[in-house]
This record gives C-alpha cells, sequence and structure tokens, in this order.
C-alpha cells in the first residue's frame, strides 16, 4: 500500500527522486526485516505468497537477487481439492452458490468459476505472466507429485539456494510435510535473509 503514494504522492514527487528512491529501499527493506525479525530469531525465514513471482522485479529492487521457490501442481488436482472442499462444507455456507440466479450451481459452473477467480485462476494467470517475463528461469520450481513420490530427491534440489548453509543431513520426511503445508496449491516461498547476513550479494538460481 505503500508504493502508491510513493509513485504518485505529490509530497514524494517534491523532493529529489533519487534521494526519495534511496528512502523508499530503505523503508521497504526495514519493512521486511522487521516483519522477519518478528516472527523468529534465526538467520532465514521462508515467506509464502502465491504472488512473489510477479513482483520480482520489484522485490529486487530493495531486496537484491531473491531466490524464489515455487511448487506446481496439477491444476486437476487442485480443481478435484476445491471441489471435496465445497462438499464438505456441511453446515457453513460456502458463499459461492445463488440457486435463484443459477450461479455456480453445478459442478461444471464451479469449475468453470475457479479456473478465472482467486485463488486458482489468479495463480494460474501469475504462473503464466511468470513464463512470459522469464521470471521462471530465476526461480526453482518443485512439482507436488514429485515431492509426495521421491521428497529427498526433491529437497536435495533445494539446498543449493540456501548457499551452502544447510547440510544434506538435515533433509528428512517431516521437513518435507512441513515444506508441503506451506506451499500447497500453486504457492510461492521467498527466502529472506536478514540484515546481518547480507556481508555479500544472494546468488540468482
Amino acid at each position: 500500500m505503500a508504493r502508491e503514494p510513493f509513485s504518485r504522492g505529490e509530497e514524494f514527487k517534491a523532493q529529489s527522486r533519487e534521494e526519495m528512491e534511496g528512502a523508499f529501499i530503505g523503508f521497504c527493506r526495514g519493512g521486511l526485516e522487521g516483519y522477519a525479525s518478528a516472527l523468529t530469531d534465526k538467520p532465514w525465514l521462508l515467506d509464502k505468497s502465491r504472488g512473489w513471482s510477479v513482483h520480482d522485479a520489484f522485490l529486487d529492487a530493495f531486496y537484491p537477487n531473491p531466490k524464489i521457490v515455487c511448487m506446481i501442481r496439477d491444476p486437476l488436482d487442485i480443481l478435484c481439492s476445491m471441489e471435496r472442499n465445497f462438499r464438505k462444507a456441511g453446515l457453513r455456507d460456502p458463499g459461492m452458490v445463488n440457486h435463484s440466479e443459477m450461479l455456480n450451481t453445478s459442478l461444471e459452473k464451479r469449475l468453470d468459476h475457479w479456473v478465472v477467480s482467486p485463488p486458482v485462476g489468479l495463480a494460474m494467470e501469475r504462473l503464466q505472466e511468470t513464463l512470459c517475463q522469464g521470471i521462471d528461469q530465476q526461480m526453482l520450481f518443485i512439482r507436488y507429485g514429485d515431492l509426495c513420490a521421491k521428497p529427498r530427491l526433491e529437497l536435495e534440489r533445494f539446498i543449493p539456494i540456501w548457499d551452502s548453509l544447510i547440510a544434506p543431513i538435515t533433509i528428512s520426511i517431516m521437513w518435507s510435510k512441513s515444506l508441503l503445508k506451506m506451499m500447497r496449491c500453486m504457492g510461492c516461498l521467498v527466502i529472506i535473509r536478514f540484515a546481518t547476513m547480507w556481508h555479500h550479494r544472494p546468488a540468482r538460481l
């Protein structure tokens, strides 16, 4: 939300652009550090957001060379999961069906709705945009099915991103389940390194 007034606010336009950009970079980086340090005292934090990849240029402006990991899953599996959750609603109103207007009253209609609306439709559109812009070349993609079937092998691909700070012995089935919980559907992780560890510029994947 701070990005909009910084980009268009008269108060910012009236001052040196170079100075204001430097100040805003400090503001954003400080906010990211503050967010991370309030959650953990460990030197690294994995932050999940489906939108990290399409905001790569903005993130790179104040946190150079972000390391982004993206879980991808068969869209059919995702839609099946959405329908299962819909049918398990029980007493709760799913909030998407309107019988008087025949809105989302059938499986076919619900599928059409999900593929063009958040979270599924938006995630798929962002993934497509990520591919179109070539941002995918700077990311690590992990297939959900592969991680379930051979977690150790997939997590070994994850280790180089940590600049060898984590030894292979730390890989475990339990840790892979935690990663799955964080990244299910089409989640993106960005690895946040605290300011105390910014003694060198992180390398791109």
